[in-house]
Order: C-alpha cells, then sequence, then structure tokens
C-alpha cells in the first residue's frame, strides 16, 4: 500500500508548479491538483508505479491540458492586466517586459490547446518539464522515436500557429 501523505507532501510542490505553469489561475490549479493525486491513486491500484515524479508529472499535464482546452473552447480569453501576478520591485524584468511575457505564455497556452493531446502533452514534458525522451515513452507506452516524431509534429504547428497570431515571424530550424 501506497503511504499517499508522504507521497503527496513528497510531490505535491512539482506537480503543483507544473499544473501552474499551464493554467496560471489558483482555482484551476487546485481542481487540477487534487484531479491529479485522485488519478494517480487509481493508477496505482491498477499498476505498479516505478517513478512517482514521471507519472505525477504525465497526469498533472494532462489534467492541465484537458482544463486550458476547456477554457480556450469556451471563449477567447484576453490576457487582463488584474491577473497578473504582482513581481518583487527588486527582480525581474520591468513592468513592460513581464507583460509581454506573459502576453507570449498567454499565446503559448491558447496554441497548445489548440493541439492534438499528444502533441502538446509531449511538447509540455519534454520541452518544459525537462523530462527524457525514454520517461516519456514510458509514460505514454510508446517508443522514443515515437516521442520524438511527437515532439517535432507539436513544434512544427506551435510555430504556424503563433506566427499566426503574430507572436513570432522567425523561421524555425
Amino acid at each position: 500500500m501506497n503511504q499517499w501523505p508522504e507521497i503527496v507532501e513528497q510531490h505535491g510542490p512539482y506537480v503543483w508548479r507544473t499544473v501552474y505553469r499551464l493554467l496560471n489561475n489558483n482555482e484551476d490549479v487546485t481542481d487540477c491538483y487534487q484531479e491529479t493525486f485522485l488519478h494517480a491513486f487509481d493508477y496505482a491500484q491498477r499498476r505498479e508505479v516505478k517513478c512517482w515524479p514521471a507519472v505525477l508529472r504525465r497526469i498533472a499535464t494532462s489534467r492541465a491540458m484537458d482544463v486550458l482546452r476547456r477554457r480556450y473552447r469556451a471563449a477567447a480569453t484576453d490576457t487582463q492586466l488584474s491577473m497578473l501576478e504582482t513581481e518583487p520591485a527588486d527582480a525581474g524584468p520591468s513592468p513592460d517586459v513581464w507583460i509581454q511575457l506573459r502576453e507570449s505564455m498567454d499565446q503559448l497556452r491558447g496554441a497548445l490547446a489548440e493541439l492534438p493531446t499528444m502533441h502538446a502533452e509531449v511538447f509540455w514534458l519534454s520541452e518544459v518539464e525537462m523530462l527524457s525522451h525514454q520517461d516519456i515513452a514510458e509514460q505514454l507506452e510508446g517508443t522514443t522515436e515515437q516521442v520524438a516524431l511527437w515532439l517535432h509534429r507539436a513544434k512544427q504547428k506551435l510555430h504556424k500557429l503563433l506566427v499566426a497570431r503574430g507572436v513570432t515571424n522567425e523561421v524555425m530550424r
């Protein structure tokens, strides 16, 4: 039997960060965080978990992408300055740069919501969560070659979507 309080205590902080980076909304993050651990509990009842961090990141990313898709399908949302986090005056970029970064992240979230589920999950797990292709393949029950292909397709589609939104016009190499 798994020791759930210890699992939540040990892995909860990075599950929270994973979900927060995608959703940037405390209410959605709280719901998604709870759903992640509920799903992980069910998962652990059916299978032996060899690597809790990889399983939890995959579940958290999947749950957050579901919320993100619902959010962007319901209505095209504008970035609201009132929802932006406040940064300490002595840290980080200037307020205008901070707002541009936030707007770019919002554009990325919107573009991710338009990708096929597998592509969005692989992109997030690889590029943001920094999981290896091997770890991702194990979680998705695929091969490293499939992960590489999904990641490549995700990057291509994201680039097209971001160029169409005017976020970037750089040529992808």
